[in-house]
């Protein structure tokens, strides 16, 4: 129902203005609903509308990431950061881009950037206590970033989940499996958190209660 008003509009507008508005709408609203192909469209319709707007650049970055078009999404989430070095959350998906890349050592000075402009976002926090984990290192300073994010949202299950991988790391498996039941609790369907917890019992020697995790 959105979508087909969003075009009817967008068929109808004499504003230049406006139009730019609609593609920029939809495009967000594609990115949101998970349907990135049509976000590729609607955002690159809302560049061409709109060229020095560094929102659908993002948002189209956003889009490859998910597709894992990374080099497509290092290209725009650079052009969006050159358009706006204040946006935190444009650190944050090109440090998931570089991570995914496993260029770890970028990926966590992305997120450094994004934490110093919204220090007290817990999902920055979550992000490069995950990379530092995936890492193996520094993992002290790991586990400071996924307990501030814990503190700061205490129902946020991807924070135990990371925390439990900086344990697993650690071999602290005791610590692992309880950061991973809590992650569970909140997340029944989180398949990271059983995986982890069953390795970490399978070190543990609870060989039955590893497979079954």
């Amino acid at each position: 129902e959105i979508r087909r008003s969003i075009y009817e509009f967008t068929a109808r507008a004499m504003q230049p203005e406006a139009a730019e508005m609609i593609f920029v709408f939809s495009c967000l609203t594609d990115v949101v609903e998970a349907r990135f192909d049509s976000a590729q469209r609607d955002c690159s319709e809302a560049i061409g509308h709109e060229p020095d707007n560094p929102g659908p650049y993002k948002l189209r970055g956003e889009a490859s990431l998910f597709q894992g078009r990374y080099e497509h999404a290092l290209e725009d989430l650079n052009y969006a950061i050159a358009l706006d070095s204040t946006d935190a959350e444009s650190y944050a998906a090109r440090g998931q881009a570089f991570r995914l890349m496993r260029q770890y050592p970028r990926a966590v000075a992305d997120f450094d950037k994004a934490i110093a402009i919204a220090p007290q976002n817990p999902a920055y926090l979550n992000g490069r206590c995950w990379i530092r984990a995936e890492m193996g290192k520094r993992l002290a300073l790991a586990l400071r970033d996924c307990t501030k994010a814990q503190h700061l949202t205490p129902q946020f299950a991807a924070a135990f989940d990371s925390r439990g991988l900086v344990h697993l790391r650690l071999r602290r498996y005791a610590r692992a499996i309880r950061d991973y039941t809590r992650a569970i609790s909140l997340r029944p369907e989180y398949a990271t958190s059983f995986f982890g917890r069953g390795l970490a019992r399978l070190h543990l020697n609870r060989i039955a209660d590893g497979r079954r995790d």
